[in-house]
């Protein structure tokens, strides 16, 4: 074992026991303890929806739905986000394309942008589509997504996406 862990091992004991040693003051008093630590409790909202986070992680906000999906119409020979979702057995493996509206973006993880495109079709648990890609797009953009769908995703430590398009690419209209 290394020396820090140990150290740390022995400071965490400490507290735990609640290090209970007494020092007297320069006036001969015993100082009042500490007060007790307050308890906050944070409220985390749910896990989007197709993403299941490890254990202990906390939950990652919901892509908020005030977004108007009224200018979005499905791409000719293009599928909606509902359709996908339901014809994912079939379409695992295979190339699609569809018009969306960009809800979320994360830039550079694990080297790629994560983008969240969503076109006003599906219920909860099927509207909300993550592709990996290399593009830049802006939250608010209407996009045009090319890219193999796949299925049962594990990235490892806990992040599994039941449906993703991996480098996909992105065209902002």
């Amino acid at each position: 074992m290394s020396k820090s862990f140990v150290v740390l091992c022995c400071a965490l004991a400490l507290v735990a026991a609640g290090c209970s040693e007494k020092k007297e003051t320069n006036l001969g008093q015993v100082p009042a303890p500490a007060p007790a630590a307050a308890s906050v409790q944070i409220e985390t909202p749910p896990t989007p929806p197709g993403m299941m986070m490890p254990e202990g992680h906390p939950a990652v906000a919901a892509v908020p739905q005030s977004f108007d999906f009224s200018d979005i119409t499905p791409l000719e020979g293009g599928l909606t986000i509902e359709n996908i979702f339901a014809q994912s057995a079939e379409l695992s493996g295979k190339e699609v394309t569809l018009r969306g509206k960009v809800v979320k973006f994360s830039a550079d993880i694990m080297g790629k942008n994560w983008v969240h495109v969503q076109d006003g079709t599906g219920a909860e648990g099927t509207n909300d589509l993550t592709i990996t890609t290399a593009a830049t797009v802006n939250v608010g953009d209407i996009v045009v997504v090319k890219g193999t769908v796949t299925t049962e995703k594990d990235f490892g430590y806990g992040y599994f996406y039941n449906l993703i398009i991996e480098d996909g690419e992105i065209t902002a209209e």
